[in-house]
């Protein structure tokens, strides 16, 4: 199994969604979703046809490592209608001990998951950007399993077993307005997809005990694709975005 975990970070949560199942395209996934903050006013509409500063947090190396799980939050924020950008530079994780710039209420008033580490106006005027969405991963991870069959088949055949491939995902996001760096909204969520097949091992060997036992019996290729990272994590956007409300249209009496 290849597994890359990072730590998660519990935050205040203002909104909790449930996870939920669904499956599409051969493909079961499920998600959950949290919004932190939101800032007062901001709406969908806050942010469509904006350009938005897309600023990993993190060493190059970690940001280096989630090039396909950035993909799809960069097509996810744009798919809600605003212009995204990213940052060649990651910011720091521990923003504020590298000299974040925190305004009064921010600091008393609104939690802050991670900030940035340059000047959210000179952020701005270099980015020509109106948000800034700090993005930190959280879990990145592809694990496989393995069913064994209850019938092992008839003389000494392996039976069909059902192998699983599958992929997680874990973010926050902080979405930082430049022109005064205010936070306007803070979310974090985990999403994941797999996939699984039911074949028979070839030849007459038993049915393997688990999956390490399956793999190293040279049964690797007939576990399924993981779901892609880039897909994924755009799902999973659109699953956060879905939690900030649009805008009041309010009609004539």
């Amino acid at each position: 199994m290849d597994t890359t975990t990072k730590p998660v970070r519990a935050g205040f949560a203002l909104l909790i969604v449930t996870a939920s199942l669904s499956a599409a395209g051969g493909c079961s996934s499920r998600f959950s979703a949290r919004t932190d903050y939101l800032a007062l006013g901001f709406n969908r509409d806050s942010f469509r046809g904006k350009v938005i500063a897309v600023v990993p947090s993190g060493t190059a190396t970690d940001v280096g490592a989630y090039q396909e799980e950035l993909a799809g939050i960069v097509q996810g924020i744009k798919e809600a209608g605003a212009r995204a950008r990213v940052i060649d530079e990651p910011a720091p994780i521990e923003a504020a001990a590298a000299g974040a710039v925190v305004t009064a209420s921010s600091a008393t008033t609104q939690p802050r998951l991670m900030g940035l580490a340059v000047a959210p106006r000179r952020l701005g005027r270099g980015t020509g950007a109106a948000y800034a969405l700090v993005v930190r991963f959280t879990d990145a991870a592809v694990y496989r399993a393995y069913a064994r069959p209850d019938d092992r088949g008839g003389a000494g055949r392996a039976a069909a077993a059902e192998r699983t491939s599958g992929r997680r995902v874990g973010v926050e996001l902080e979405l930082v307005r430049l022109a005064d760096g205010e936070p306007q909204w803070a979310t974090h969520g985990t999403g994941e997809a797999w996939r699984t097949r039911t074949a028979a091992a070839p030849g007459a060997m038993p049915a393997a005990a688990n999956v390490d036992d399956d793999i190293g019996g040279g049964n690797l290729d007939l576990y399924p694709d993981p779901p892609g990272a880039a897909a994924l994590s755009r799902r999973l956007v659109r699953r956060l975005l879905a939690h900030v409300p649009f805008p009041v249209e309010v009609l004539p009496s």
